[in-house]
């Protein structure tokens, strides 16, 4: 299991993120049922890479990482 997304009971009232980030699970999740591409969260979110955003909907979807 990778430590890309993580839980901090101290940051973002405990909600899941992407770790070195305050990119939120949730926010990738709906960008993606928004119907924006992995290239557009890309760009919104120039930190991030293609791994972090699918484990982020993964996570989202499963509730853990795959």
């Amino acid at each position: 299991m990778s430590n890309r997304i993580i839980i901090d009971p101290k940051k973002f009232d405990s909600e899941p993120h992407i770790n070195g980030t305050e990119v939120l699970v949730s926010m990738i999740s709906k960008d993606i049922e928004e119907g924006l591409t992995v290239n557009e969260i890309l760009d919104r979110y120039s930190e991030l890479t293609r791994d972090d955003v699918s484990a982020a909907y993964s996570f989202y979807l499963t509730g853990m990482e795959v």
